[in-house]
């Protein structure tokens, strides 16, 4: 087995040294109080974005939490832009995605361990489309033999940061929205059991 890389001084310093803006400088056209998407972890609120200390280098840093998960980050402003942080979608995305999910799912013949890793990649994109794509192809009626343990753990991460957004933007809670998502699944405009959506409702209480 290989040795890890040691980390040295020198790379730690670079580190700070990159986070502190030696490269061509980048802004962070987002203010305290707005709710962003950062591809990682979903929804979250900035709380602060200004300068700190840290190591002796002056970063700006951008400081946000996550309501589901009670988390929260302090980021570089270079990290988080590089990570695509972004602001949240407008009605009109949304509309698509809701197009998206009623469509017709694609089928693949790759075998399902590379198709997991491509799945948790275009997750954290955090592009909403994608995720779209993601649930409308993973979802499985009640008609048909259940999902894989793995199978329904991205699906549920991807509906989950889905109904977040939807939540964020229409101004209602993550249960409601995970059911009008289901809703737009199944093709219908009401469901009395949905499948998918009733279960995580319960476990994001």
């Amino acid at each position: 087995m290989a040795r890890p890389t040691p980390v040295t001084k020198a790379m730690v310093d670079g580190a700070y040294r990159a986070a502190a803006g030696d490269t061509a400088p980048q802004t962070m056209s987002f203010v305290a109080g707005e709710s962003v998407v950062y591809p990682a972890h979903g929804v979250g609120r900035i709380e602060a974005i200004g300068v700190e200390e840290i190591a002796g280098y002056s970063i700006d840093i951008v400081r946000m939490s996550f309501a589901d998960t009670l988390m929260v980050l302090r980021i570089p402003v270079r990290t988080a832009l590089a990570a695509g942080l972004r602001p949240l979608s407008n009605p009109t995305t949304l509309a698509d995605v809701r197009v998206i999910l009623g469509g017709r799912r694609r089928a693949s013949r790759v075998v399902w361990s590379r198709r997991a890793r491509e799945y948790q990649d275009r997750i954290n994109t955090g592009d909403v489309r994608v995720l779209a794509e993601i649930v409308r192809d993973l979802h499985r009626p009640l008609s048909e033999p259940p999902s894989s343990h793995s199978q329904r753990a991205l699906f549920e991460t991807a509906i989950e940061r889905l109904a977040g957004e939807f939540a964020a933007v229409e101004n209602t809670d993550k249960k409601t929205a995970l059911l009008s998502l289901e809703n737009a699944l199944i093709g219908r405009a009401e469901t009395k059991i949905p499948s998918h959506a009733s279960a995580i409702g319960d476990l994001s209480g």
